[in-house]
């Protein structure tokens, strides 16, 4: 099965960090995406996406593109 995480996760990192310019913007800063690869190992265990998001307050959320199924 064919699955558009990384282009999905590409889209939601694009559009946060084009809101970083806007002057009232409350998105400090955007990492990412990050793959899901083994800790110890390196390989990589799933298609999914992790983006981290920080506030201008300092919050950190994780934004986390996975596929579900049909």
């Amino acid at each position: 099965m064919l699955e558009y995480c990384d282009y999905i996760a590409h889209l939601v990192h694009k559009a946060l960090a084009a809101d970083i310019s806007e002057s009232d913007s409350l998105v400090l800063k955007v990492d990412g995406p990050q793959l899901d690869l083994h800790a110890t190992e390196g390989y990589l265990q799933s298609t999914d996406k992790t983006i981290i998001v920080e506030d201008r307050n300092g919050t950190f959320y994780q934004v986390t593109v996975q596929a579900l199924g049909k």
